[in-house]
């Protein structure tokens, strides 16, 4: 076998070994962008679904304060009407 040719076929397949790195390389790279992507993604989406959960928490606790408080109110009222009409009943 002729030297120039075996070695011009070792350059050839070094150099296909060269480029099939190369393409893994690239393909690694836009892998690793895409996941990059795809976490910020999820991330986003999450804080948004959180800050609308917080939201509709704080929502239905203060709904719930503004109930307990409109109870109390009545029970209140309740008690001051029952005394002033127990207090009449007893005038009379």
């Amino acid at each position: 076998m002729d030297p120039y040719k075996f070695a011009a076929e070792v350059r050839n397949r070094l150099q296909r070994v060269h480029d099939i790195a190369q393409d893994v390389r690239e393909a690694v790279v836009a892998e690793r962008t895409a996941r990059t992507e795809s976490v910020s993604e999820l991330d986003r989406r999450m804080t948004e679904r959180i800050a609308e959960v917080a939201g509709k928490s704080e929502s239905i606790a203060v709904g719930g304060l503004v109930e307990q408080i409109y109870g109390w109110l009545f029970i209140v009222l309740g008690v001051a009407l029952g005394t002033i009409g127990n207090i009449v009943q007893a005038v009379e």
